[in-house]
C-alpha cells in the first residue's frame, strides 16, 4: 500500500500555508500553488466529509458544477477516516505527526478505548474516564498559524451542530455565514466543514439512492453559492476520504478474542490488535479473515510509512498494539451491536483513498 503524501490532502493545506508566507511542513501541491499566484481577498477552504472521487463520478453527471470545477485528484491519509484525515487537513501534518489515528484508540495503561472526537470510551459510553487521563492531543489549525503572521486577516472555522453547539443546522446556513463573511471589507480565510455525504453513505451505502440525492443537493447548493459569491473570492473544496459499500463480519464473539489482551481498536476497516498468543492469533486470522483483510505486524506496517513522515507522535507507539488488519475487500469488523453500516471507509481501496480537489473562484 502506497499513499503519495506529496499529492494528498496534506499537500492542500501546505499550499494554503505557503500562500500566506508560512513555512510549510510538507510539500505543497503544484496545481494549487499556481492558483494562488493570484492573491484573493476571500479564501474559503471547504471539506465535505466522505465525498470521494468515486462517489463524485458515480453520482454526478460529467457537466455537474463540482465535476466541471475539479482541478485534480489527490490521496487521503492513512487510515482514510475522519479523525485522521480532517486533523491532517486542519493542521497540514500527517497522522504520524499529530497522532489522530482513528475513531477510537486504545490506551493500555488507563484501559480506555478513547473515542477521539467524542471523548468517551468506545465500548462503554457510560464509563467515566480515569482521573488524570490525558490523551495528549494537540491541534493547531492552519487558520491560527496564518493569523499569527497576518494579524489583520479575518479567520474563522465553521462547523455544524453538534460539533459546534453554536454551529449551523443545514448546509445552506453555513454557506450563508460564508457569504456574510465575504461581505467584509478586509481579507478573510475560512475553514468550513460539513458532515455529508459521509453520514448518509454510512447508512445508505456509497452507491445508495439517498447518498446520490445528498451529493446532488450539495452540488446544487454550491452552484447557488458560487452565483452569490462576490468578486475576488476563491473556494477550495476537498474531502477527507471516500467510502465503499460494505458488509459486517463478526469478531467480538469468536475464538480469536481469547488470543487478545484487549478488544480490537482504531477502526472497523483498519483494526489494531493487542495480542497475547501470536501464533494462535495468526492461524485463526488467516483462516477467518485473510480473504478480506491484510494482516501486518505493527513494525512491518510502520515500515510502509503509510501514516506519513515527520516527527513521530507518542501515540504511534501507545496505540498500535502488535498487529494491524487493513481491509482490502468489502468487509468491516462489527465492533458495535447497535450500529450496522452499509458504507464505510479506513481501508485500502481506491474508493476510500482518493478524493477530488475542486476549485472555483470569482475574479
Amino acid at each position: 500500500m502506497h499513499i503519495d503524501y506529496a499529492r494528498s490532502i496534506v499537500s492542500i493545506t501546505n499550499s494554503v500555508l505557503k500562500h500566506y508566507g508560512v513555512n510549510p511542513y510538507h510539500a505543497s501541491l503544484q496545481e494549487l500553488d499556481k492558483v494562488f499566484e493570484r492573491a484573493y481577498k476571500h479564501v474559503f477552504y471547504f471539506v465535505t466529509d466522505g465525498l470521494g472521487q468515486s462517489m463524485l463520478k458515480r453520482h454526478l453527471e460529467s457537466d455537474a458544477f463540482l465535476r466541471r470545477h475539479q482541478l485534480t485528484t489527490v490521496s487521503s491519509v492513512f487510515p482514510p477516516t475522519t479523525v485522521a484525515a480532517t486533523t491532517s487537513i486542519l493542521t497540514g501534518k500527517t497522522p504520524y505527526e499529530h497522532g489522530h489515528l482513528g475513531w477510537f484508540q486504545y490506551f493500555q495503561e488507563a484501559d480506555v478505548y478513547y473515542t477521539v472526537f467524542l471523548k468517551k470510551d468506545y465500548y462503554d459510553f457510560s464509563k467515566t474516564l480515569p482521573k488524570g487521563f490525558n490523551p495528549r492531543f494537540k491541534v493547531r489549525p492552519f487558520t491560527e498559524i496564518v493569523k499569527e503572521k497576518h494579524a489583520h486577516l479575518f479567520t474563522k472555522i465553521i462547523y455544524p451542530k453538534p460539533i459546534d453547539p453554536d454551529g449551523f443546522d443545514r448546509f445552506e446556513e453555513g454557506l450563508k455565514q460564508c457569504l456574510n463573511i465575504a461581505k467584509l471589507d478586509q481579507k478573510t480565510l475560512v475553514y468550513y466543514y460539513f458532515t455529508e455525504p459521509d453520514l448518509t453513505a454510512h447508512y445508505d451505502g456509497a452507491s445508495g439512492s439517498q447518498t446520490k440525492l445528498k451529493i446532488n443537493a450539495l452540488n446544487a447548493a454550491l452552484e447557488r453559492f458560487y452565483d452569490d459569491l462576490p468578486r475576488d473570492s476563491l473556494v477550495i473544496l476537498t474531502a477527507d476520504h471516500g467510502l465503499i459499500d460494505v458488509e459486517p463480519i463478526a469478531i467480538l464473539d469468536t475464538p480469536i478474542m481469547d488470543t487478545l489482551r484487549a478488544k480490537p481498536s482504531l477502526e472497523p476497516r483498519a483494526s489494531v490488535f493487542h495480542v497475547k498468543d501470536k501464533k494462535t492469533f495468526e492461524i485463526l486470522f488467516e483462516r477467518a479473515y485473510s480473504k478480506y483483510f491484510t494482516l501486518y505486524t505493527t513494525n512491518a506496517f510502520l515500515a510502509l510509512n503509510a501514516f506519513g513522515s515527520g516527527e513521530r507522535h507518542p501515540h504511534i507507539a501507545l496505540n498500535l498494539g502488535d498487529y494491524i488488519a487493513v481491509a482490502h475487500g468489502n468487509k468491516y469488523f462489527s465492533l458495535s451491536e447497535e450500529t450496522v453500516f452499509k458504507g464505510h471507509h479506513a481501508g485500502s481501496t481506491d474508493q476510500e483513498l482518493y478524493v477530488p480537489l475542486i476549485v472555483f473562484k470569482k475574479e
